[in-house]
């Protein structure tokens, strides 16, 4: 089969009312704490996530005296639809509001919008922070903690002697990250106390789904004819396998590991597609392509790299997967891969994640979009 990316097959798709209405993103906080953001905040405009200055400038941004722009506040597990947008990239710029903290941790976000493709999905956490923004300074004022009540002289004076009291204004102390949810192992994986790290720490998740979430179009091919419909015209979507759940994947000293969990099990049938972009131009190919396949063998999957160039792709094997339930795991040491694909790997900004099933019997292929994710969100250990 001759691969055609989703966003460009979708872009012919609706072309007028898209217009009309602009492009959709939605976005899902996948913590316990509200998380409050901007989106294309002018003095952010020209910082992209991942560069040298972006933690600078961030940091500068949250410092800045409170001015007309007012962050909005999106609930623990709520989804928010960012509507009308235009064509391209956008900054998300937000932090979490974790009580116990003197410092909220700040994420930056490049958010792709396309007109052509409904809505994309990003799922947001807290982790890994940009920078700590502190609590009640700058354009954090109005969540400083409440004054507590004045003491009375005589009450100061029997509480303690000076001799033995630290000086009336505390010393401000480095206040540590705050802590993500258990649910993610790289936050419990740091703490000082812990013991010997395992051998291979469990990928953070980057993109979680709902059991009701609905790619708003899907693509459908068969022996050369390439179509783009509404969700409610595919044959294949609620069979197992085609449902992506969570998304984990990070870097560690050399060694990528991404994990991919399916809502009802995995089918031999059905493959997951990883297109990596290093730029988001219209019309511009993916610069290399993976392809899962948890059941492709019977005792184990496979994983199929596409290196992309001069409108050709060559595929080979990628690393190893490893099957346990509903969970597949792909591990690839990038040093023992063609070293095309750790220099292509540097220069990429994005990916699209994709589900893909093929009916053998009719050669139908039918695959359906879930998100594009930033590469700055996918953790690096060295």
């Amino acid at each position: 089969m001759k691969k055609i990316l989703l966003a460009a097959l979708l872009a012919g798709a609706c072309t007028s009312l898209a217009f009309a209405q602009g492009a959709a993103v939605t976005i899902q906080n996948e913590e316990q704490t509200t998380f409050y953001y901007l989106l294309d905040p002018p003095d952010l405009a020209p910082v992209t996530p991942g560069s040298p200055l972006a933690a600078t400038k961030v940091a500068e941004f949250f410092a800045a005296q409170p001015d007309q722009l007012q962050f909005t506040p999106l609930a623990p597990g709520a989804q928010a639809s960012l509507t009308g947008l235009s064509d391209g990239s956008h900054v998300l710029v937000g932090f979490f509001d974790t009580e116990d903290q003197d410092t909220f941790p700040v994420r930056l976000i490049t958010v792709q919008a396309d007109s052509s493709m409904g809505e994309r999905f990003y799922a947001v956490y807290g982790s890994p922070a940009l920078v700590d923004a502190t609590r009640g300074v700058g354009r954090l004022a109005q969540f400083a903690r409440p004054s507590a009540p004045a003491q009375a002289p005589a009450e100061a004076q029997a509480a303690a002697s000076p001799a033995e009291q630290p000086p009336a204004t505390p010393t401000p102390q480095a206040a540590a990250p705050a802590p993500a949810p258990a649910a993610q192992p790289q936050a419990a994986a740091a703490a000082p106390a812990a013991a010997a790290a395992p051998a291979a720490a469990a990928p953070e998740p980057i993109a979680t789904f709902s059991a009701g979430y609905n790619p708003v179009y899907f693509t459908r091919e068969s022996k050369g004819d390439f179509s783009v419909l509404p969700i409610a015209s595919s044959l294949t979507w609620t069979l197992p396998g085609t449902h992506i759940a969570t998304v984990s994947a990070h870097i560690d000293d050399g060694v990528l590991t991404l994990s991919l969990a399916s809502e009802n099990g995995f089918a031999p049938n059905v493959s997951y597609f990883v297109y990596a972009f290093a730029t988001r131009a219209p019309g511009a190919a993916a610069a290399f392509t993976l392809e899962l396949r948890p059941l492709a063998l019977p005792d184990r999957g496979a994983c199929i790299l596409w290196l992309n160039g001069q409108g050709t792709a060559t595929p080979m094997i990628f690393g190893s997967v490893k099957v346990d339930g509903a969970t597949a795991t792909l591990t690839a040491r990038l040093t023992d891969e063609p070293p095309a694909v750790a220099q292509l790997l540097s220069t990429v900004g994005s990916f699209d994640l994709t589900s893909c099933s093929f009916d053998s019997a009719s050669g139908v292929y039918e695959e359906f979009y879930f998100a594009t994710v930033a590469m700055a969100d996918v953790p690096v250990t060295r």
